[in-house]
């Protein structure tokens, strides 16, 4: 009869245990459900749209790729991944 009842607490403290885990991970899940409806994750990344800028970024990009395609033309045995002259 011991043996019935030994058995009988060892499953429910671990239907408890497993309980109290997943009231755990649920209120887990909801705290960052709730982070990331107010925008606090982090993760996320604001785009600034303005035009300008953009258009700015672009031309550097471009001119850049310019440069480098006019120093390659020159020596392409000279330039390094930096863009810079390698010295011999």
């Amino acid at each position: 009869m011991d043996g019935i009842w030994q058995a009988g607490i060892t499953a429910m403290f671990e239907r408890e245990t497993k309980r109290e885990k997943n009231l755990e991970a649920r209120a887990k899940e909801l705290r960052l459900k709730a982070k990331r409806a107010e925008g606090k994750t982090g993760g996320e990344l604001e785009l600034d749209d303005d035009a300008d800028t953009i258009t700015a970024i672009e031309k550097e990009f471009f001119d850049t790729l310019e440069k480098k395609k006019d120093v390659e033309e020159v020596n392409p045995l000279e330039v390094n991944l930096g863009g810079d002259a390698v010295e011999e």
